[in-house]
């Protein structure tokens, strides 16, 4: 038995019950011989001969030893310390399992139970085990290398001349003739696949010049939602452009130039409001911009305070059309009536729905003004934006009916 190890009443019981058992199985055969005691000792032989990892996987529980398995290349070998005090584990191990919950168990768990595929404690969760017998096998190149002597005979069969070939000369005319050899058989399949390639039908070709004699259509198509508000898709395909399209296109063109006054209600070739300045006599092209917008009202001579926002300043451009156009009429002696929010081509870009008391509206972002969803002024926020300050007592009754 080994003598580095001390013997413990521990070992000694393990000891003792792996004899009886010995006998017990002998005798159910029949069997009566006296077993080799020391091949039973808990302890392991004598010569403390270290197993190698693929046979320690195999060896049988030690009780005598820490029961955590561990990993040792790839495979799971019982821990070679003894167990600390009364228990079952190392002091390493019983660490491990004293500071993390008591769900989580030894990292590859224990010897004498089932092999985990995944880890066990708390630090690498469910990380998978690279045990060795379930790694992915790696392809290998096996091509065989030729030697020497075999390409000067299959160039000699060939009938190449190796007069004064050898070394890296030889292999690199070793190599050119097998090249030239298979470029032929790769040059023939690829013309085979090519041929199966060529369509039944011919196929029409462009040239870059019929490619580009082709224009843009854009038709739009207005989508009524749900909550009664609309929704614009734009859909854009190619046509071949002909003589004809040309000519339409010249046509429409001619009809459907800017408007300076559009949405504003109008009419295009009436007479332009008076001006206001000089300069809004040069004035050529609506304001796209908010830059624009102000750069317009400065030079007229018209406050911009407490306008934010695009969609403000448009409103108050179109304020000033309107209120030109008024002007324009008292002097001619005409009559105007109020032009819808339809005619105002009111800017909805910055519109966002909007829940009050269970009533659905739109809200004007940049002026904090709140519509109905036929697109109506109501009203708009309190300075705490948690009531509406409404324009008219009828949006309010209308209001208090849709809440109840």
């Amino acid at each position: 038995m080994s003598a580095s190890v001390k013997l413990t009443q521990k070992m000694l019981n393990s000891w003792l019950e792996a004899a009886w058992r010995d006998g017990f199985s002998k005798g159910v055969d029949g069997e009566d011989s006296i077993p080799d005691f020391s091949s039973l000792d808990p302890r392991g032989p004598e010569d403390g001969k270290k197993l190698a990892p693929a046979e320690a996987q195999l060896a049988e529980y030690n009780p005598c030893k820490c029961g955590a398995r561990m990993f040792r290349e790839g495979f799971g070998v019982q821990c070679s310390r003894k167990p600390f005090g009364d228990g079952l584990l190392c002091k390493t191990h019983q660490k491990v399992i004293d500071e993390q919950p008591s769900e989580f168990d030894l990292p590859f768990g224990w010897f004498n139970k089932e092999r985990p595929m995944q880890h066990l404690d708390q630090k690498q969760h469910d990380k998978p085990i690279a045990w060795n017998d379930t790694k992915k096998s790696k392809t290998t190149n096996t091509k065989k290398r030729t030697s020497a002597k075999e390409m000067r005979e299959q160039l000699t069969e060939m009938g190449v001349s190796i007069d004064g070939l050898k070394g890296k000369a030889l292999t690199l005319k070793y190599n050119e003739v097998m090249d030239s050899q298979q470029k032929p058989a790769a040059d023939s399949q690829s013309s085979e696949e090519q041929h199966h390639e060529i369509p039944s039908t011919p196929q029409d070709t462009h040239t870059l010049s019929e490619v580009q004699e082709v224009e843009i259509k854009t038709t739009i198509e207005i989508v009524k939602n749900h909550n009664g508000s609309e929704t614009e898709i734009h859909r854009q395909e190619l046509i071949p452009k002909t003589p004809e399209t040309d000519s339409q296109n010249e046509s429409v063109n001619d009809t459907e130039s800017e408007d300076p006054a559009a949405g504003t209600g109008l009419i295009k070739g009436s007479p332009k409001p008076k001006p206001e300045s000089p300069k809004s006599e040069t004035q050529d092209s609506v304001p796209s911009t908010t830059a624009e917008f102000k750069k317009f009202f400065a030079e007229i001579g018209i406050s911009t305070e407490g306008l934010r926002g695009k969609g403000a300043y448009k409103q108050r451009y179109i304020q000033h059309l309107k209120e030109q156009e008024q002007a324009q009429a008292q002097e001619d002696g005409e009559e105007t009536e109020d032009m819808s929010d339809e005619e105002l081509g009111l800017d909805t870009s910055n519109f966002v729905e909007v829940d009050f008391e269970g009533v659905e509206y739109l809200e004007d972002e940049d002026t904090s003004n709140i519509y109905n969803v036929s697109h109506q002024l109501i009203g708009k926020w309190n300075d705490d934006g948690d009531d509406i300050i409404w324009a008219d007592n009828t949006f309010k009754s209308a209001h208090e009916t849709m809440k109840d």
